[in-house]
């Protein structure tokens, strides 16, 4: 008897009437460095179509190759094999378990935790009947079925890790839903939403959604063309039932990328037509904050996604796998980067993204990136500023280009203000590198004219506002000072206390200190004033007249005080 645990296995698994496959242990490198052979890809010609239960042919395999990993293929053996996989901050077990509760729930049966987290569970097929075996059926949800294979235990990729049995169990039959819901295209996981007409506008998740979908028709691989036009379409017609896409842009979007993949026009019609039916009947609406899926305000475009854990956290993408065994190809593009919402100034020009990330220091950083910058030459602009405020990004070209991808084709619903100069811009006072919102300031301020000169209403509407009154022309947004540069010279150091117990005490008596420091306070008041010009004082006297002190102690109300710093020389 060998002494192969995988041998042994194998021969196991052979009589339960399994057929079996030997499966690639590691990935295999070529003399340019690239990807020859990819782990877990099987070892023989055929591949899964070619697996056997038959010992001699076992026996010889794993002669051959004896640390293979153990393939099953899923169709001759008469299983059902659900993959649920955590990537990309996206939780396939937790999706399907909510999805299986929604339907009558699933039966605990054998399950096996694969080399990456993730975890198998194993079901019995109806004899004679087919089902298909999708990728992506869910995110993260992926199903071995009448064709495909899975890596069974004790399988253990080099370099990576094992396959373990995780619940040692019967393995029980596969519940009808899952089995009616796998053999219908139409099938969705979603409720039903509400049927509406077209309002002339489409909606931002859905005009992503729509992307999307016309992305995955255009680029699908021979041999599943037809099925994943039929999937989209059926998807973007409920978008139509639900009013928020338009019909005629969903039609010509449709057969455009039908043609692109390579579809006759008959072929594509006819599909379109029959998705069409039953997408209708299943309106899709955009969610809420507090429905499924969350909130919609950020939308990653498609194949990109964020990881927070492993050794290189950050931003990913993820190309499908172009065959049907193959294991899709994921690409580390750079450290965790965090898109605060889309710029754009007070005429609806310059739009642009405003990004932030943190360096290996954990010191914040910020950018404003133009859209222009991201068309043509200039873009390489973009990682140069990124790279100066220690962010991290792969050398790969392939990398850096879906970069600029993923900035062009991200959507977000918050927006971010930008301005060109410092100072009030409605109720956010604007520094160089942050805005204050005086959302509070004074607020119960109702009178601030003096009780010796009451005015009129109709005088002090002209002279000065309580905040309240002050119209945000912001709408709440974040603020950003456009194209600053310089540092930002206004600081805080110490205690209001203690610059009162300092310099506010020692200015007492001094009428020329204490009016250059009032006339400083007084700057925050303009958000009350309306046309009113910038102004300001001139200090005139002999040298060693106080000058410079007096000016160092105005600089202290918004700066360190020192010169070079708040204080600046001509």
């Amino acid at each position: 008897m060998s002494d192969n645990i995988l041998l042994q296995q194998a021969l196991e698994y052979a009589g339960r009437g399994w057929h079996v496959l030997p499966c690639r242990p590691q990935t295999i490198l070529g003399e340019n460095g690239k990807e020859r052979f990819k782990a877990k890809a099987p070892l023989i010609e055929g591949g899964f179509k070619n697996a056997s239960a038959n010992p001699d042919t076992i026996r010889k395999w794993w002669g051959q190759w004896p640390d293979a990993l153990i393939g099953v293929s899923t169709g001759p053996s008469g299983l059902l094999v659900v993959d649920l996989d955590n990537k990309g901050d996206v939780d396939g077990e937790a999706i399907f378990a909510e999805v299986a509760a929604a339907h009558g729930g699933i039966p605990r049966t054998y399950s096996v935790k694969s080399q990456s987290g993730g975890k198998h569970l194993y079901f019995k097929r109806p004899e004679g009947v087919d089902v298909p075996s999708p990728n992506g059926w869910l995110p993260n949800v992926d199903v071995r079925a009448s064709s495909g294979y899975v890596i069974a235990p004790p399988s253990r990729v080099i370099g990576g890790g094992a396959y373990t049995v995780e619940d040692l169990r019967a393995i029980e039959e596969a519940p009808p839903w899952l089995v009616e819901a796998l053999n219908n295209p139409y099938w969705s996981d979603r409720p039903k939403g509400e049927k509406k007409p077209f309002s002339g506008h489409a909606t931002p998740y859905a005009l992503a959604v729509l992307k999307g979908e016309l992305e995955a028709v255009a680029t699908c691989p021979a041999g599943c063309r037809n099925a994943t036009l039929n999937t989209c379409a059926f998807r973007l017609w409920g978008w139509v039932a639900g009013g928020e896409l338009a019909e005629e842009e969903v039609q010509a979007g449709l057969e455009a990328a039908a043609q692109a993949c390579g579809l006759g026009q008959v072929e594509t019609l006819k599909t379109i037509a029959s998705a069409k039916r039953a997408g209708m009947e299943h309106p899709r609406n955009t969610p809420d904050k507090k429905g499924n899926p969350s909130d919609t305000s950020d939308l990653l475009p498609r194949g990109f996604s964020k990881k927070k854990g492993g050794s290189l956290p950050g931003l990913w993408y993820t190309e499908p796998a172009k065959h049907e065994d193959d294991d899709p190809v994921e690409t580390w593009i750079g450290s965790p980067l965090e898109v605060l919402g889309e710029t754009r100034d007070d005429e609806s020009d310059n739009w642009g993204l405003f990004l932030e990330w943190h360096d290996a220091d954990n010191q914040k950083h910020q950018l404003v990136v133009s859209k222009t910058m991201l068309v043509g030459r200039d873009r390489s602009a973009v990682l140069s500023a990124l790279a100066a405020g220690g962010w991290r990004f792969s050398a790969s070209q392939k990398a850096q280009n879906l970069f600029y991808r993923f900035l062009t084709e991200y959507s977000t619903k918050r927006r971010v203000r930008l301005v060109d100069k410092l100072g009030w811009y409605g109720r956010n006072f604007v520094f160089p590198d942050s805005y204050a919102r005086f959302s509070a300031f004074l607020s119960d301020v109702s009178d601030v004219s003096n009780d010796s000169a009451k005015l009129q209403p109709s005088d002090k509407e002209k002279s000065c506002r309580t905040l309240s009154d002050v119209s945000d022309v912001s709408g709440g947004e974040i603020v950003v000072l456009q194209g600053y540069t310089q540092k930002n010279v206004f600081q805080t150091g110490g205690t209001l206390q203690g610059w009162q117990e300092s310099i506010g005490t020692w200015s007492r008596g001094n009428s020329r200190v204490v009016l250059y420091i009032s006339a400083a306070l007084s700057s925050l008041l303009q958000v009350f004033l309306d046309n009113l010009e910038s102004q300001g004082l001139h200090l005139v006297g002999r040298s060693t007249g106080g000058k410079s002190t007096t000016l160092f102690c105005v600089a202290s109300v918004y700066g360190r005080g020192r010169r070079g710093d708040y204080v600046m020389t001509w």
